[in-house]
């Protein structure tokens, strides 16, 4: 390869698509006869946005002779191999602009190979990163037709998983097992996916035929399995005996765990590479103190990541700084992007003073979208990696002084690198209401109005309680479509109570509540979401129907179950309710602040743990404590005069809008913060 071909290579590589095009050119003129100099040629024009000229640089070559499938096959594996370069530099459209030129390069074809089974699957990746599912999906599914590619199928079972389409991704998942019997993720997938549509038996199950299968990965099917919780509780006897599995087959894993040889590198990794594969998310909806039993996990996490990384788990020195020197503030998470979590955490992100901070963000999640690029434009240093070792490495090196995890909980790499010492101070926050456990982990900040007194004793961190909400929570900008109850096939003439929680944030000991405000409220209509899917709702309807049967009610006369909404539709929705009835337990938090700036009334009951009262302590703030119960009893009563009484419900609505301005934007909790970095970085402690 001489000089002027690496040159051009690497203007193409630069994005400098018009001296990629001299370039070209000029190898051209000297040899007229490199074919594939012509169809880079043709690649620096497409890229450069000249259509034209790059489909007649290719049709030259590809019509000349009568070797047209030889020189097509030669254009889409150079197409193949400019893209992926192209993606590893994040830069996703002209990567898009590549891959749709090879999707239109093989209609051309009578015949595919297994080869162009690999090229519709990265042509199917393409689409997904830009979030165009349905061409995606279509892509992945040629890509499974043509050369049946084990990672297409779990792609393509995950985008039905995540929205909702549970049977679909249980069919996906089960033809990749039946092509892949050993396909460790096969049966992972699988496995989860039965347990978001509720059923455990088959989960269970899925998880015995895998250990037969795959009996060198025993320890993964006995943690998916002993360690597994309903997303759906049908009794409070239900909960209680799953408590009481989770308990014996946390200590019987402990002890698998125990007895591994980890000074072997295979057997190690393979630990690792288990529990990367599991999340105790759901333990978090049982309305107890998990302190314990994440503790013990958290021991067993600690345990497997020191033996892989012993030098990751070293304790770090806090440089002591002088009141003049920046301090050194990371950020990493899996969410920074449209995620519940980042809406929660973006304003204390953006509000902290970049005076005295410098502000480091790892994201480690897979989509990027404007939440992401307010991430990464009010950064002073900005990281998207994609795997473990590379995003701990680059914490590392930077040499942090504190390290803050948005989220521990709801994802296994940031539990896995929450066992590390990647900084001297590492905070978790309420951004998963729930401690770590994590040997590692020490400080977790949290929300002065939303802490009981005796809030530390449900933490392994230190507790750390930023003032009010802890969080600067902006404003939520309304629709500019209104939508009318008409749209939701709601009536117009009855009394609205929107339930707008995941519906496993309803427990069956709080069914009785709902029941009873219907029977006093017999104009009243009871609104859920059909979230995270419709088999979920089901059970769970069906459950909500007991209920109401002990009452002599019929639940299909009071209730409306309405699929899932776009985010836009969710908030109107919340604008044509009359009240919004607050889960007990774990507590609305971004949904109750949604609700507030649509002057939705809130009624609540403030729990015995955190996350039990982010309602109570928005409204607190928010200056409205009319409508906070003290017991279930005064829950009902306060839910049933809202809806009787028309009068008190829009002096509710009035006083919420007037005090609109208590809430949100709130930057006191962001001096806290700030004093809390200073604090911790300019002392001793």
């Amino acid at each position: 390869m001489n000089n002027t071909t690496v040159s051009a290579l690497r203007y193409l590589r630069d994005k400098n698509y018009k001296k990629a095009i001299e370039a070209y050119e000029s190898l051209l003129e000297k040899d007229s006869t490199s074919i594939n100099n012509y169809f880079y040629l043709g690649i620096a024009y497409l890229l450069d946005g000249d259509y034209d000229s790059c489909h007649s640089t290719w049709m030259s070559i590809l019509l000349e002779g009568e070797d047209f499938e030889v020189k097509l096959d030669k254009l889409l594996e150079i197409l193949d191999e400019q893209g992926k370069l192209l993606l590893k530099t994040g830069s996703l459209e002209s990567v898009g602009i590549l891959y749709q030129s090879l999707e239109d390069l093989l209609s051309n074809k009578n015949e595919y190979t297994l080869q162009d089974g690999e090229y519709y699957y990265n042509i199917a990746l393409t689409h997904y990163f830009k979030g165009e599912i349905l061409k995606a999906e279509q892509c992945f599914q040629k890509a499974i037709d043509i050369a049946e590619i084990k990672e297409a199928y779990n792609y393509l079972g995950k985008m039905y998983f995540d929205a909702g389409i549970i049977q679909q991704a249980i069919k996906i998942y089960k033809q990749q097992i039946d092509k892949y019997p050993n396909s460790i993720g096969g049966y992972v997938n699988l496995m989860a996916a039965f347990h978001k549509s509720g059923d455990l038996d088959n989960a269970i199950n899925t998880a015995t035929i895998a250990e037969q299968n795959c009996p060198q990965d025993r320890l993964l099917w006995q943690i998916r399995s002993k360690l597994i919780l309903p997303l759906l509780y049908e009794s409070v006897k239900e909960i209680e005996d799953y408590r009481l599995r989770f308990k014996e087959g946390l200590k019987d894993i402990a002890k698998q765990v125990e007895s591994l040889d980890l000074d072997n590198p295979d057997i190690r990794a393979k630990a690792l590479a288990t529990i990367r594969n599991n999340v105790n998310f759901e333990l978090a909806y049982q309305r107890f103190n998990h302190k314990e039993y994440q503790q013990q996990y958290g021991q067993l996490i600690y345990k497997i990541v020191s033996a892989n990384y012993p030098h990751w788990v070293k304790p770090k020195v806090a440089k002591k700084k002088s009141l003049s020197e920046k301090i050194k503030v990371g950020f990493v998470s899996n969410s920074m992007c449209k995620h519940v979590v980042s809406r929660l955490a973006l304003g204390n992100f953006l509000a902290l003073n970049r005076e005295l901070f410098i502000i480091y963000t790892y994201y480690i999640g897979s989509s990027y979208d404007e939440v992401t690029e307010q991430y990464e434009r009010n950064s002073h240093f900005f990281y998207h990696i994609d795997g473990l070792e590379a995003v701990s490495k680059q914490i590392i090196q930077d040499d942090l002084d504190i390290l803050v995890f948005l989220e521990i909980g709801m994802s296994s790499n940031m539990a896995i690198m929450g066992s590390m010492r990647l900084a001297p101070v590492q905070c978790n926050t309420w951004c998963h209401p729930e401690t770590s456990g994590l040997v590692n982990m020490d400080y977790f900040l949290s929300s002065d109005l939303m802490e009981p007194e005796n809030a530390q004793e449900h933490y392994s961190e230190k507790l750390i309680r930023l003032p009010n909400l802890g969080i600067c929570y902006p404003k939520p900008s309304l629709p500019k479509i209104s939508r009318t109850r008409e749209f939701f096939s709601i009536p117009k003439d009855k009394v609205i109570y929107f339930c707008g929680q995941s519906i496993f944030k309803y427990l069956p000991q709080h069914d009785y509540l709902l029941a009873t405000i219907a029977q006093r409220v017999p104009n009243s209509k009871f609104v859920f979401l059909a979230r995270p899917n419709p088999e979920l709702a089901l059970k769970f309807k069906q459950r909500l129907a007991r209920a109401f049967q002990e009452l002599d009610l019929d639940l299909e006369k009071y209730s409306i179950f309405i699929p899932m909404l776009t985010k836009e539709d969710f908030i109107c929705l919340e604008m044509v309710s009359d009240v919004f009835l607050d889960s007990l337990g774990w507590s609305g938090g971004n949904t109750t602040l949604e609700a507030i700036a649509c002057n939705l009334p809130v009624v609540t009951c403030p729990g015995e743990f955190m996350r039990g009262r982010h309602s109570y302590a928005i409204l607190k703030m928010l200056g409205v404590t009319e409508t906070i119960a003290n017991s279930e009893d005064e829950y009902i009563d306060v839910a049933v005069r809202l809806g009787l009484d028309q009068t008190w419900r829009e002096e509710i609505k009035d006083k919420i809008q007037t005090n609109h301005h208590n809430l949100y934007g709130d930057l006191e909790c962001v001096r806290g913060l700030e004093k809390f970095f200073l604090d911790v970085c300019t002392s001793n402690s």
